[in-house]
C-alpha cells in the first residue's frame, strides 16, 4: 500500500491501472483491482491506495512485469 497526496489547487478524481505487460500475453491471466479507482481528492487531501493482484489458476510459470499508473 502507498499513499497520493492532491499537491495542486483542482479536485482531482483518481485512476489506477497496469500497462506494458511483459510478456503481453500475461495480462490475460492477471487482474489488478485498486481501491483507490475512482476517488476523488480534493486539494491538500491524501488517501491510502491499496493494490490487489489476481492471478488465474491457468497462469503459465515464469516472470512478469507491468507499469501501474495512478492519475
Amino acid at each position: 500500500a502507498f499513499r497520493a497526496w492532491n499537491t495542486g489547487n483542482v479536485q482531482v478524481t483518481l485512476n489506477v491501472t497496469a500497462q506494458n505487460w511483459n510478456p503481453p500475453t500475461i495480462a490475460q491471466y492477471l487482474a489488478l483491482t485498486s481501491n483507490a479507482t475512482g476517488t476523488t481528492l480534493a486539494p491538500g487531501q491524501a488517501c491510502g491506495i491499496g493494490l490487489v493482484l489476481v492471478v488465474a489458476p491457468s497462469a503459465p510459470p515464469g516472470d512478469f512485469a507491468f507499469d501501474i499508473t495512478v492519475a
